[in-house]
C-alpha cells in the first residue's frame, strides 16, 4: 500500500504507510492526539504510544517541500487579522493538502 505522493525511495515501511494513511483520513482521534502533542505533556503523549512514534518516523522520511501551496481553511476574522499582507507564513506542523 503505497500512496502516489509517497515515493518508494523514501524508505517508508508498511507500518509507516498505514500510520500516514490513518492520520490523513483523520479517523484515529487526530484532534486529541495533536492536542496532546502541542501540550508537551509526556503523560498525554504517551497515551498515543507507538502510533505517534511510527507516524513521526514516517513524516521525517517524506521529502521536503519548498514552494507555494494553497489550502482552504475557515478562519475567523481575528485569525485572519493576525496575518501580515505580502508576508510569508510558515508552520512547523504537518499540514495535509490535496496532491502537490
Amino acid at each position: 500500500m503505497t500512496g502516489k505522493n509517497i515515493p518508494n525511495t523514501a524508505g517508508i515501511t508498511a507500518e509507516e504507510t498505514h500510520a500516514l494513511f490513518w492520520y490523513k483520513i483523520g479517523q484515529l482521534g487526530n484532534y486529541e492526539m495533536n492536542a496532546a502533542l502541542r501540550s508537551g505533556n509526556a503523560n498525554e503523549i504517551d497515551k498515543w504510544g507507538t502510533y505517534v512514534r511510527v507516524l513521526a518516523s514516517a513524516l521525517n522520511k517524506l521529502p521536503h517541500f519548498s514552494g507555494v501551496a494553497y489550502r482552504h481553511a475557515d478562519l475567523t476574522s481575528n485569525v485572519i487579522n493576525g496575518y501580515k499582507k505580502a508576508r510569508s507564513f510558515s508552520s512547523s506542523t504537518y499540514v495535509a493538502t490535496p496532491d502537490i
